[in-house]
Parts: structure tokens; sequence; C-alpha cells
């Protein structure tokens, strides 16, 4: 039995979290680490705007699909979406700038090589320059993957690929270098295959 002192207790609690505003999150979660947009956003300087990339572009509250329909009808084209409350696009950075979307654009910022890290990527270290390892690499777009294909450095071995994905035996030390490239959307170990 529920004493009357605990229900009012409870009835309160819930009465406060439903009247609460409905708030955008300011920090954003990757594999490798936590950031504040904004607070990187401060930091981010480029000298051409005009250069398209990848970029977060995260909102001052919850993404709408009229945002989403706002980017694209402007030509960004939409990849993702990422609690929270962030899109991954591909534009310049000018073109982000005078997009007019429904909810403010709280930060834009490069989506950056380390953000596409999965955390169980070998670090790389003095002792690991010479030790390869099997990745599965997702782009956003299939035509993403066939530039990725068609730019494979030397040491760099195309094990499968199918579509957005692919299997690579990479040395440790490129593993960087692919996250960087515009495209790639995560990089994780490819994990042995078990038969039950």
């Amino acid at each position: 039995v529920m004493s009357q002192k605990y229900f009012k207790a409870l009835v309160t609690a819930i009465t406060v979290l439903l009247a609460a505003p409905a708030m955008a999150g300011s920090l954003l979660h990757f594999g490798r680490g936590t950031i504040d947009p904004q607070q990187q956003a401060l930091t981010f300087a480029t000298t051409d705007t005009s250069v398209v990339m990848d970029y977060v572009v995260q909102f001052e509250k919850s993404v709408t699909e009229a945002d989403k329909t706002a980017l694209k009808t402007a030509g960004v084209p939409v990849f993702r979406y990422l609690p929270d409350d962030a899109l991954i696009v591909r534009a310049s950075l000018a073109t982000l700038n005078n997009v007019k979307t429904p909810t403010a654009i709280r930060a834009a910022i490069p989506y950056r090589g380390w953000m596409k890290l999965n955390e169980r990527l070998p670090t790389l270290s003095i002792f690991s320059t010479n030790h390869t390892t099997d990745v599965m690499v997702s782009t956003f777009t299939d035509a993403d993957a066939q530039n990725l294909l068609g730019h494979v450095p030397a040491g760099v071995t195309v094990i499968q690929a199918s579509g957005r994905m692919m299997a690579l035996r990479i040395p440790e030390s490129m593993i960087q270098n692919l996250s960087v490239m515009t495209g790639v959307e995560y990089v994780q170990p490819l994990d042995p295959v078990q038969i039950l």
C-alpha cells in the first residue's frame, strides 16, 4: 500500500517533469569522446567557407521534419541523426549559414575523423606502427564508397566491398587518415563471424 505522502510526492515529481519545457541536449557523445559543439564551433575557423564537407549540425531544440526539409530544399543532403538534436549533413559552411530552418541551429562543426572511430579500435602508439588490423568502414552513400575504393592507398587491402560498406585490412597507423576522408561515416573493428 502506497502512503499518501509518497503518492503526493510522486504526483508532484511527475507534474514537474511533464511541465518542464523540452530542451535540447548540449553534448554529443562519440565513441572516442564527448563534446559541446557550440564550444567546438568557437575554436573552428576556416578561411574558405565554400569548401563542401561533412558537418555535424546541432539544433537548439528537437530536430523536426520541417528542419530536414529546409536543409534538403537548400541542396544540403541529410545523412544521419545524432543524439542530442543533431544531423550529419554535407554542405559548405556558407550554405549552412544561409539556410533558414524552423528550429534555430545551435552550432555547425566539421564531422571530424576522431568522431567516426569506434572505441574498440586500437590506439596508435610507437609499438603499433607496423601492425595491421581488419576494419569495417561505412560510408554515407554508394558514391562515397566508390570514391574511397578508387583512392585506396598502398598498404591497404580491400577484403570485401558491397554498397556503402567495405572490409579493409589496414595498417593501424593509417586508420586516422582513413577516418578524415569526406564520406566516411564510421570505422569499427571487423569482428570475426562465428558459425553457431
